[in-house]
């Protein structure tokens, strides 16, 4: 790898160097002895007794490389040469070896541990869901901060920070460069660097400044561990197997055609049975704390491991397998994750075929048409979709279809300032239970059937009639009058 005189100014803190660095990039790849008749090229770094060229630094030795220069306090230039061949071989070793690494197909913890000796701060590396995948294995629990502990206990910071970092997430996935991170609610710095792979972010490292505040030249390295990590990345064929694991799925939501045999043999794989019943969930975020998507989408995988937890569309699904994750575990689970969020969920009824998967999924949707904007909140369709049934006579039918009588209880009701529209409405939706129905009304049983003879007596409706009921029901979903 080539080195920077800020990485040379580091590495040459022991002669207490003066720093004056204009341009300090990686270009340098060998350093020489400055002589009258030396040939100047770049990517050198040129050590001269500084005496030579600045008047009163006689005691000293000069670094130069272009505009770039450190002072060195000392007058052994041998010993400073040697010191600055030392940093190339270091370097270089690490480098290189971390390439041979990458090329036998190491894992990724074996790339954070072999690089603790160039940093010696807590790295973590984050994937595009900004879930953790790889941290210093030197730095365990107890041995950072609390915020550290979560991290590697659920995979991920904990919600309310990472609410509070959202604005940052959405414009750091557009940076390609080093940038420092001095979040108020953390303990301390840090570094953090994107990873791409043709331009789609893969991730992020992330470096804590836990014994100190580093310079450019810890920035300049982190940079190079990025460029590394991106080449694992690329070789890596785990991710690319992750990311189409639930893509037959996102097919039957689409209502792409997927054969049952494919299916059967993805839920043979997953150890699910056709007979069990399922359930699918439908999580949205409300479209301003977007950013933060992905890192509940972590979360979610980690906590139900035994369902297909998977992003379409800018919402995240969990399709469960409800003998294997109860409707009640699912919930408590959930709650615990949503409660005080910005996030809320929609829930499907109950279904066995998962090949019509496009049901559920709209009854995910009419659910969450309801539930718009309440945040925190899970939300079944089956206390909704009478609701969006209603909604949507009221909208579509024809007013023509609404039984007569309805109109001759609204007149009644408005010359004589009587009640008799809504109690038969009330009766109705009460499968017509006279005790349940009166308890409603705050009406003694005697005086309710004394409204509803009279409704009869006025309208000439059988009550008896079941298709009529219906009927009346349903007129007044259309009329939405009640």
């Amino acid at each position: 790898m080539k080195l920077s005189m800020w990485m040379l100014a580091d590495w040459l803190k022991k002669y207490e160097p003066v720093v004056k660095i204009e341009g300090g990039e990686q270009v340098l790849r060998s350093a020489r002895i400055l002589s009258s008749d030396t040939r100047i090229e770049p990517q050198n770094v040129y050590l001269a007794p500084a005496g030579d060229f600045i008047s009163g630094e006689r005691d000293r030795v000069i670094c130069v490389q272009g505009h770039d220069m450190l002072l060195l306090n000392t007058t052994d230039m041998d010993s400073a040469l040697n010191d600055i061949f030392d940093a190339f071989d270091f370097y270089n070793s690490w480098a290189d070896g971390l390439l041979r690494d990458i090329e036998d197909g190491c894992s990724l913890q074996h790339l954070l541990d072999a690089s603790h000796a160039v940093f010696g701060e807590p790295l973590a590396v984050f994937d595009a869901g900004n879930l953790l995948i790889a941290h210093s294995s030197r730095y365990g629990p107890g041995s950072v901060d609390a915020e550290w502990d979560v991290m590697l206990r659920s995979g991920n910071n904990s919600l309310d920070i990472l609410e509070k970092m959202r604005e940052y997430l959405h414009r750091s996935r557009s940076f390609h460069q080093v940038r420092e991170m001095d979040f108020p609610f953390f303990s301390f710095y840090s570094l953090q660097r994107m990873l791409f792979h043709d331009q789609t972010v893969m991730g992020q490292i992330v470096m804590l400044e836990f014994h100190r505040r580093e310079g450019i030249g810890a920035r300049q390295l982190l940079d190079t561990l990025g460029t590394l990590l991106e080449r694992w990345m690329d070789r890596s064929r785990e991710q690319q197997l992750l990311q189409a694991e639930y893509e037959i799925f996102r097919k039957l939501l689409d209502r792409q055609p997927v054969s049952a045999r494919e299916l059967d043999h993805k839920l043979t794989v997953m150890g699910w049975e056709k007979s069990h019943e399922k359930l699918l969930l439908q999580i949205r975020i409300l479209e301003e704390y977007r950013e933060i998507t992905y890192p509940l989408l972590a979360r979610l995988e980690r906590v139900f491991c035994d369902c297909a937890v998977f992003l379409h569309q800018e919402d995240i699904y969990i399709l469960a397998d409800l003998f294997f994750t109860p409707w009640e575990a699912l919930e408590q689970e959930l709650l615990a994750l949503l409660r005080n969020s910005v996030f809320y969920c929609g829930v499907s009824y109950p279904f066995n075929d998962v090949l019509q998967l496009a049901v559920p999924a709209g009854q995910c949707s009419l659910t969450l048409r309801f539930a718009s904007g309440k945040k925190g909140g899970i939300f079944l369709c089956r206390d909704h979709a009478l609701d969006y049934l209603r909604n949507t006579l009221h909208v579509h039918a024809d007013p023509a279809a609404v039984h007569p009588a309805l109109g001759i209880l609204q007149r009644y009701d408005e010359a004589n300032h009587s009640n008799l529209y809504r109690t038969l409405y009330v009766y109705l939706t009460n499968n017509c239970n006279l005790a349940h129905t009166a308890q409603l009304l705050n009406l003694h049983r005697n005086s309710l059937m004394y409204r509803l003879n009279r409704i009869q007596s006025l309208t000439g409706l059988d009550l008896g009639d079941s298709r009529l009921r219906e009927h009346l029901y349903l007129s007044y979903a259309v009329s939405d009058g009640r």
